[in-house]
């Protein structure tokens, strides 16, 4: 009974493993990181500017609206509660620095991710 006990738990605890992603991401000078292309399920982002300087928050919806989520400021977080088949852009606001970000995302974290110009 307890052998079945804990592969049951240890099951358990893969399953969740598989829902959350945790990433230190850098940004190069007047790039921005895409997180999710929208084609996924939904899921929250605690996102930290560990930077030197500052990151602007943008979420583009299916239908392609692009609504500013704000600014983080160095040493700032935030959560984004992202629906499904959203993505999220975070910009690096400096034209000579590079930004760093950290990630930790819960829920549907089978996300595409990627870098395109400002």
């Amino acid at each position: 009974m307890k052998k079945s006990s804990f592969c049951v738990l240890c099951v358990f605890l893969l399953l969740a493993s598989c829902r959350s992603l945790t990433s230190v991401t850098t940004i190069e000078a007047n790039k921005s990181f895409v997180l999710g292309e929208g084609k996924h399920g939904s899921y929250s982002a605690q996102i930290k500017n560990v930077g030197s300087d500052l990151i602007e928050v943008f979420m583009v919806n299916s239908s392609k609206t692009i609504n500013s989520l704000g600014i983080l400021k160095v040493n700032q977080s935030a959560t984004y509660r992202v629906p499904e088949n959203s993505e999220v852009q975070f910009k690096n606001l400096s034209p000579l620095k590079n930004g760093v970000i950290e990630i930790k995302a819960n829920g549907d974290t089978n996300l595409t991710m990627g870098y395109k110009s400002n």
